[in-house]
């Protein structure tokens, strides 16, 4: 009796299904891109000795959003969980409210305004990545 239970039964179970779906995974390329080239634009802003403490503030705050979307990224692609969408959206916000702070107050951030539309794109394209992976999640459930 117990040989024939064995038999019936499989030695694993199978993989749960994690792909992020149709345009997931090339947007989370580009998110991940994004969040690495937020943080070599911040590192940029480190090397000058220099710099003011308004500079090295906006570039550890660059540092930190860059290093928080990659977490952010990561936790959506593992656990699929619904707070990781407003994770996203909160400190994308922030971090466009520094940057336009830091404009206003005459900071060197780079790029000056046509920085902003690329900004706006980046974190766009960050929080559409959580989103996609969540909805993957949601839809695999």
């Amino acid at each position: 009796m117990k040989t024939l239970q064995r038999e019936n039964q499989t030695p694993n179970p199978p993989a749960p299904e994690i792909h992020p779906g149709r345009g997931g995974l090339s947007i989370s390329i580009f998110s991940v891109l994004f969040s690495l080239l937020f943080c070599s634009y911040g590192l940029s802003f480190l090397v000058p000795i220099d710099g003011t403490n308004m500079q090295m503030v906006f570039a550890l705050l660059t540092i930190l959003y860059g290093l928080l979307g990659l977490v952010i990224l990561a936790c959506a692609y593992q656990y699929r969980a619904s707070w990781c969408v407003t994770a996203i959206m909160v400190s994308a916000v922030s971090y466009l409210v520094i940057y336009v702070l830091a404009l206003a107050r005459g900071a060197l951030t780079g790029l000056q305004l046509s920085g902003f539309y690329l900004l706006a794109l980046a974190l766009w394209c960050n929080w559409l990545a959580v989103v996609k992976l969540v909805k993957a999640g949601e839809a695999k459930s």
